[in-house]
């Protein structure tokens, strides 16, 4: 196998504004927020504990894995410039993403050339499965995709004279992405293991050892010094369920491929498109294999692809988990077209169609997605959420109120992050990061005043509305604020526990 020429200034110019570009439809949205579920304001929330000197979590809360010092590095930096808002999560992790971005073109320009790794590369920045995910501030997830491409990078520059720090740097790398999300080393283990038996030196596989050791031992050391809660571990499949994750597989890998845009068509269109590529190329790689014609590169790819799969197979989460796909499917792709690319006018023709046709399909999936943090894409009059959260806070500071119990942990991670943990937020003993609740319950108990938060669609404020329990404060029809709540309403009628505090 041999290397081409490296990347050109204006490609690299090229995919660095591209990257940005299509997530201006986002950025500029007024729906723009951090995601449904808290664990972005979770990062922010570490983020600014850096920023203070409070502690610097290697781990994201509430699990031994999520290497996280670079994600909540870069947040920490834009709250110090810009304070804690939406930008302060979205765009560092853009740019640490466009960063891979530009790592993935560098070693693809390299196994084939500066044009045609760039058009494949386009096919990474509009692929679905990273519309919404380069931007998602999560602990680990975006990390390990820069870490990854920059490792291919370093393949694919010193395939043929490599040096003795390359292998260290290697392997300190694999060692973080294995804290990161460790999916990814299996894209990358044939690839890797032919690049050190190729040198036919023990010295570097030595090396790249000690390095991916070291970083092992930092990371269980931390472990041991953060003290995470197991909040969160991967779910697998148990053995009685075999038929179904059979029988589910091939929509689960849709959805890896499409992530979280399904309702659009475009990315519809484009995420089974990949499907059928991929079923495709698995042809192609086999009859050319079976006849001896297929290139190294591109079946060490596949092997990894086949890895990946088989072991992100048992995993009953698996959306996320199989974001490593898509990057090696297209790169997989990319390498083993290019070995078709001289074929034949026709081959080289029907080639260009398909990257064509899937790049304007990915530039329609990235228009569409600036109504994608909308609850109602219909309704003219929605408010956005930063909005909604902001109007809670203001409450909360008019009513003096500075620690809250929250029925809804989502609510309870944005109040925390935007903020700045002026207001205390919790209620759950089991979470992501018990100190909060712990402070909530406590200040209770010392006589100062607190408040019920939540969601109105949450089903326990069902419950309080139909036993007449509380009269909340309405705002903007989503969240309720209730003052000076009882004892027995914390406790009896909510659950909020108060007892096991140490």
């Amino acid at each position: 196998m041999k290397t081409y020429n490296p990347v050109s200034l204006w490609g690299t110019i090229g995919i660095v504004a591209l990257c940005i570009v299509s997530r201006l439809p986002q950025l500029m949205s007024p729906y723009l927020h951090a995601d449904y579920n808290g664990d972005e304001c979770v990062l922010g929330l570490m983020a600014q504990h850096m920023l203070r000197g409070q502690e610097f979590p290697f781990y994201f809360w509430g699990q031994n894995y999520g290497f996280s010092w670079i994600e909540a590095g870069a947040v920490a930096l834009a709250i110090k410039s810009v304070g804690a808002t939406v930008f302060s999560l979205k765009i560092p992790m853009l740019l640490l993403w466009t960063t891979g971005c530009v790592f993935f073109y560098a070693a693809l320009a390299q196994w084939t050339n500066r044009i045609y790794g760039f058009l494949i590369t386009c096919l990474l920045i509009f692929s679905p499965a990273w519309m919404d995910w380069s931007m998602k501030a999560r602990g680990g997830y975006i990390t390990a995709f820069l870490l990854t491409t920059i490792v291919l990078f370093l393949i694919a520059h010193h395939w043929q004279k490599p040096k003795n720090n390359t292998f260290l740097f290697i392997g300190i790398l694999l060692g973080f992405i294995f804290f990161s999300q460790p999916i990814y080393l299996l894209g990358l283990l044939p690839l890797l293991v032919y690049f050190l038996f190729k040198q036919k030196s023990i010295q570097a596989i030595f090396i790249c050892i000690v390095g991916f050791i070291a970083i092992y031992v930092l990371g269980k050391v931390m472990a041991h010094l953060q003290s995470n809660t197991d909040f969160w571990q991967p779910v697998w499949f148990r053995p009685n369920d075999l038929g179904l994750f059979i029988s589910t597989f091939k929509d689960r890998v849709f959805t890896a491929l499409n992530q979280d845009s399904g309702h659009y068509l475009a990315s519809m269109i484009v995420s089974r498109s990949w499907c059928i590529i991929f079923m495709f190329c698995i042809g192609v790689q086999l009859f050319r294999s079976i006849s001896k014609k297929a290139g190294v590169l591109s079946t060490l790819l596949f092997i990894g692809l086949v890895l990946t799969l088989g072991f992100t197979f048992f995993l009953d989460e698996t959306v996320r988990y199989l974001l490593s796909l898509s990057v090696f499917l297209i790169l997989w792709f990319g390498v083993q077209s290019f070995e078709w690319f001289d074929k034949n006018a026709f081959t080289k023709f029907s080639q260009g169609i398909v990257i064509g046709i899937l790049i304007i399909l990915g530039i329609l999936t990235a228009w569409n997605y600036r109504d994608f943090y909308r609850l109602n894409p219909a309704s003219s009059n929605e408010i956005p959420e930063i909005q909604k959260i902001s109007k809670v806070i203001k409450f909360l500071d008019t009513s003096n109120v500075k620690y809250v119990f929250s029925i809804d942990e989502d609510l309870s991670w944005k109040l925390m992050y935007f903020s700045r943990e002026h207001i205390i937020s919790g209620g759950n003993l089991k979470s992501r990061q018990p100190m909060y609740s712990k402070a909530v319950a406590q200040a209770f108990l010392n006589g100062q005043k607190v408040a019920i938060v939540g969601d109105i669609l949450h089903q326990t404020f069902a419950y309080l509305i139909v036993a007449n329990e509380a009269k909340p404060e309405y705002l903007d029809d989503l969240y309720f604020v209730y003052l000076n709540p009882s004892k027995s309403l914390i406790t009896d009628k909510l659950g909020f526990q108060l007892s096991e505090l140490p």
